[in-house]
């Protein structure tokens, strides 16, 4: 009889260490997912990130495509090379930005997260630990950001899609109303871009520039209506958001002059200013790499000399 408690309290002891062991390896994940659509701009709460846990060693195992992180798969390298692996668990984060992922119970978790909405993704090695039974993750989404891989504290963003995605382009509005005069930034000034070349498409006249229309130089009577357009802003700024090249962008004022450049492959992001010269007289001249027109330039009342 004493043999048989003795085995029992024995028992009892392993069962409760066992026991004690998974409590301690028992861990709520949280990560509030949020974007940000301009350079230190508003966070805002993502609704339906989904998320991928994998207990996983990243020694092992990897992240090779947007496609994988989305299908929640890692491939194999080293020992593992040629092998696939699905996720343990897979969430999307609800109204607030919030997935739990719960009762974690092993160290080596790998984290991804997709944002199917823009087409990019981010993933992590999670601090999941004995004893830790909460952890709670942020990560932010940055859309204005154009590189392919960025760090946000333990976070890796990874943008397969960077190529193709509309690229910032400021141009700067100036007017100078006297020959080498001050040039002062202006609002109002109307920019639009066409995905097109200037061997192929041309601006016919003032009315066209300001509604961002351009048309065919075969003759055909075929136009084409702007992809962007912005007026610039009180400091004369105007952010122009462009995915390729060739482009024109046309600029017009409000009194009659316009003016466009193109945007070839060697220069497309260099970044440009269109100054309009109240006091020229030519109906067209060069000005910067623009191409600057004065629809009434003969109209327009000489300039008084100065004495």
């Amino acid at each position: 009889m004493r043999n048989i408690v003795y085995k029992f309290l024995i028992l009892s002891l392993v069962l409760s260490l066992f026991a004690c062991e998974k409590v301690d390896f028992d861990s709520d994940y949280t990560i509030t997912s949020y974007t940000e659509s301009v350079q230190n701009g508003v966070k805002v709460a993502r609704e339906g990130v989904l998320l991928h846990s994998f207990y996983a060693d990243t020694s092992l195992w990897e992240i090779k495509s947007y496609t994988d992180a989305v299908a929640g798969r890692l491939t194999g390298k080293n020992a593992k090379l040629g092998e696939t692996k699905l996720a343990d668990a897979t969430l999307h984060s609800d109204v607030n930005g919030v997935a739990v992922f719960r009762s974690l119970n092993q160290e080596g978790v790998v984290m991804i997260a997709c944002d199917e909405a823009s087409k990019r993704y981010a993933w992590r090695v999670s601090e999941v630990f004995k004893g830790l039974d909460k952890v709670s993750v942020s990560l932010t989404f940055k859309l204005w950001d154009r590189n392919n891989l960025d760090f946000q504290g333990r976070w890796v963003l990874v943008d397969d899609f960077v190529s193709e995605r509309p690229r910032k382009y400021e141009v700067n509005a100036f007017t100078e109303s006297t020959k080498g005069g001050d040039r002062l930034a202006t609002a109002g000034i109307s920019m639009h871009v066409f995905y097109a070349d200037t061997l192929l498409w041309e601006v016919k006249n003032y009315a066209d520039a300001v509604s961002g229309t351009i048309s065919k130089r075969d003759g055909s009577g075929e136009t084409m209506s702007a992809d962007v357009s912005v007026l610039s802003d009180t400091e004369g700024l105007g952010i122009l958001y462009i995915a390729k090249t060739p482009a024109i962008i046309v600029s017009s004022d409000s009194d009659k002059r316009y003016g466009w450049i193109s945007l070839a492959e060697e220069n497309k992001w260099r970044e440009t200013a269109v100054t309009y010269q109240l006091w020229r007289r030519e109906a067209k001249y060069l000005q910067d790499g623009w191409l600057m027109v004065d629809e009434i330039a003969s109209e327009r009342p000489d300039i008084a000399p100065v004495p």
